[in-house]
């Protein structure tokens, strides 16, 4: 595993949930909901039968509506030789996030990198 020394204590944590993960070993991402410095829910990606669940998703459905105003979500994924792996959100996972009003999205790049949305922020600039 490289080394994430650079990486958020949070994306730390959601890299953790992205490794715990063995219902899909070829897929593991893992997403930390976090809001007034403390975490709310954890979420990662499934398959139930043959639809799959994004680590995103699994994370806001397990929040209650005041957890998610504001908050920031956390989503890293791992390769399989447990190294940090880009986890940018997909379109759904990016819809879902601004409908719950995320402040904003912190995920895992190649390596020890890292990359921010600013979910509000960019909400209101056109």
């Amino acid at each position: 595993m490289l080394s994430s020394h650079k990486l958020p204590k949070y994306l730390k944590v959601a890299i953790k949930v992205a490794l715990s993960n063995d219902s899909y070993p070829r897929k593991r991402h893992g997403a930390v909901l976090v809001r007034g410095g403390s975490i709310q829910t954890v979420g990662w990606n499934s398959l139930k039968s043959e639809r799959s669940r994004h680590a995103e998703i699994h994370a806001l459905q397990a929040a209650d509506t005041q957890q998610l105003t504001g908050a920031t979500l956390y989503v890293a994924r791992v390769g399989m030789d447990n190294s940090p792996r880009l986890s940018a959100p997909c379109d759904a996972c990016r819809a879902a996030i601004r409908a719950a009003q995320i402040k904003q999205v912190v995920y895992t790049l190649n390596g020890s990198d890292y990359g921010v949305w600013k979910v509000l922020d960019s909400l209101y600039s056109h």
